[in-house]
């Protein structure tokens, strides 16, 4: 039997494949860059003291709890944001030099005010205060990162959850200082909220600035408005139509939930726009989750913190994706699939030229992965990063596939079942505009998760036009994990595998000849890890070219 699929799991029949609002159109650059000129300005800021006290009615529930195991490390001058780990015993750690993007950007967003709070006590407040003191004197007014609409909406959120952990026998001035900057910051997000430059991150401005209008006591004028352009923002993310990374996800996901506990404390009911919203990012974290719980590492995302992961994700409701949405997983016993089925999506996130791209795991060991993005700002591995060689995908003649027309082109996915075995099939015209081909790609798992059979796939794609280049040849590239070791048996069509945990598994190609190619791998946090690749070859008749492999566990235990 066979079916299309809509990417995922458990289905609820009643739920909406859209949701009736429409999406929220971005902010042009023009406006964005005017904008920045303002804020840069004494007057702006001038403009942002004049204000009325603040008081804090109630403190925005926390999702993701804080560790005194963090908070003891940050005491000792340890730092670790993001993957990242910055040493600094007595300078403010964020006026070191050479310090990650993310690790700064998880720094200003001050998510870490949970851990010392969990930690509780004079000291941990004392602590704490002097940090915030040094903050403000270095980031006090407008700056780029520190004050970017959702970075600034998540500070302003956890400053307020963290309020009387702060406050509790705190010096004057510094309550004053603090109350102060957050009158600041909930004016300041007024007006930035649609300034941010994607989808995700104004859906986090915007979701970021409801919890604080709430927490402050305040009855906004134009609460339904608000509630509505939050939704127009969310619905591309939720719909894989903005974004397709799994770490913007996963990010996104903390302040809705927040927002929605925060309307129930309030006795609001929160739209049910905004559940189908939270129940949809949640159900696609789930698609993209391997076994050991990390997020698969696709359109330059990174694996994330497991238990930051199990931990939102257990907050939302399993229902089925569109099968717009971009990815579809194929499992058994402890073997995983995630295969992603379209390209870029319409609005693009980055340009990852990755259709057809695949990871596989086994129970809590990756194996096979794509290279993810490094965490900085050099273009040349930017560039690299986006290319499909990257990935673990189908490259012709060392040439990326067309983002645009990949972009353009709906999915062809098909399921079934043959006996106790499955199989997955999707089809991509990543190379129709080069080359006049389609790339299919075919799984076939075995009921016990021993065996993964795929079928590589190129056929020729209606006429030939006057453009058309004939192809040459197939390259599969099939990226490892770091913990992976990998050794070429016999006479180049077996490459054995030796997981993390020891377990040996056989690689073997039909069709084709494979050999072992270094590479990268960005997906620990961002930081290049050096690794290996198989690579598999095989020479076009007219414009058609194939092969298969076949994955075995060599023992067949679980």
């Amino acid at each position: 039997m066979q079916r299309r699929v809509s990417g995922e799991v458990p289905t609820d029949p009643a739920a909406p494949d859209t949701f009736p609002v429409a999406a929220e159109i971005a902010v042009p650059r023009w406006r964005r860059q005017l904008a920045t000129t303002v804020f840069r300005t004494n007057l702006y800021r001038a403009a942002l003291r004049r204000g009325s006290g603040l008081t804090i009615a109630w403190a925005p529930p926390l999702v993701v709890p804080g560790s005194t195991t963090n908070a003891n490390a940050m005491f000792q001058g340890r730092y670790t944001f993001a993957g990242h780990t910055v040493q600094s015993a007595k300078e403010a750690p964020w006026r070191l030099g050479d310090i990650a993007p993310s690790w700064l950007s998880r720094c200003h967003e001050f998510g870490w005010l949970a851990d010392f709070a969990a930690a509780d006590g004079p000291t941990a407040r004392r602590h704490t205060r002097a940090l915030i003191r040094r903050w403000i004197a270095d980031f006090g007014r407008w700056s780029p990162l520190a004050w970017r609409p959702d970075i600034l909406g998540m500070r302003l959120v956890s400053w307020l959850a963290h309020a009387d952990f702060l406050l509790v026998d705190a010096e004057p001035d510094f309550g004053e200082t603090f109350l102060g900057l957050v009158g600041e910051h909930v004016r300041h997000l007024n007006n930035a909220q649609g300034m941010a430059d994607t989808a995700a991150q104004r859906t986090i401005a915007r979701a970021s600035y409801l919890t604080a209008s709430l927490a402050l006591g305040r009855r906004l004028a134009q609460h339904e408005r608000h509630l509505q352009r939050l939704i127009a923002c969310a619905i591309p993310v939720a719909d894989g139509t903005a974004t397709r990374r799994p770490s913007d996800l996963l990010r996104t996901l903390p302040p809705l939930l927040t927002l929605r506990d925060a309307l129930r404390a309030g006795e609001t009911s929160p739209p049910a726009e905004l559940d189908g919203i939270i129940d949809r990012i949640g159900s696609a974290l789930r698609l993209l989750t391997h076994g050991g719980e990390g997020l698969a590492v696709f359109h330059g995302g990174v694996e994330e913190d497991a238990e930051t992961v199990a931990t939102v994700v257990a907050r939302t409701a399993q229902i089925a994706l569109s099968a717009t949405f971009g990815f579809a997983r194929l499992e058994q016993g402890r073997l995983r699939v995630i295969a992603e089925t379209a390209g870029p999506p319409p609005h693009d996130d980055g340009g990852f030229a990755s259709a057809l791209a695949m990871e596989v795991s086994i129970g809590k060991e990756r194996l096979f992965v794509n290279c993810g993005s490094p965490n900085g700002d050099d273009s040349e591995w930017q560039n690299a990063a986006r290319a499909t060689a990257a990935h673990t995908a189908l490259i012709i003649d060392d040439r990326s596939q067309d983002c645009t027309d990949v972009a353009a082109s709906q999915p062809d996915v098909l399921r079934g079942e043959e006996g106790d075995n499955v199989w997955l099939e999707i089809t991509s015209s990543g190379y129709a505009r080069a080359f006049g081909v389609h790339a299919t790609r075919r799984y076939h798992m075995a009921k016990d998760g021993h065996e993964l059979v795929c079928e590589e796939r190129l056929d020729a794609h209606g006429a030939p036009q006057p453009a058309t280049r004939n192809p040459q040849e197939l390259c599969a590239r099939y990226h490892l994990h770091p913990k992976i070791t990998a050794s070429l048996l016999g006479d180049g069509h077996q490459v054995l595998l030796r997981l993390g945990n020891g377990t040996g598994w056989v690689f073997e190609v039909a069709n084709g000849i494979a050999r072992l190619e270094d590479s990268v791998y960005f997906g620990d946090a961002g930081k290049p890890r050096r690794t290996k690749q198989i690579v598999v070859t095989r020479a076009f008749s007219s414009r058609t070219a194939g092969f298969m492999w076949h994955l075995m566990r060599m023992d067949g235990r679980t």
